[in-house]
């Protein structure tokens, strides 16, 4: 998390791609320091998110019901924070055909 507040510290009023959400941590992080952001995350897999919601992760207790809901709906919302889940999809190249699992 302290590198994370190092990273988002000044992007008050911005909006923040948030590549590979995992458990939240970046998001929490630009959440915990700016009272007007929005976060963009893209992910293909919200297990890691989901796991540490359940296993009690402190970073995340104060940020439950915006976690619960961005696993819910995809969004959530209060005040000048804004907060969506935009799953990533593979890109489809033709060249790519036959390769599994996106792995070259």
């Amino acid at each position: 998390m302290e590198e994370a507040n190092r990273l988002y510290g000044s992007m008050a009023g911005k909006k923040v791609l948030d590549v590979g959400l995992g458990a939240a941590a970046n998001a929490i992080a630009a959440l915990e320091r700016h009272e007007h952001i929005e976060i963009v995350s893209l992910e293909r897999d919200l297990d890691a998110l989901s796991l540490a919601l359940r296993d009690g992760f402190p970073y995340l207790e104060k940020w439950r019901a915006a976690a619960l809901a961005l696993l819910r709906d995809g969004a959530w919302s209060e005040g000048g924070r804004k907060w969506d889940a935009a799953r990533r999809r593979r890109a489809r190249d033709p060249h790519r055909r036959g390769l599994r699992h996106g792995v070259s």
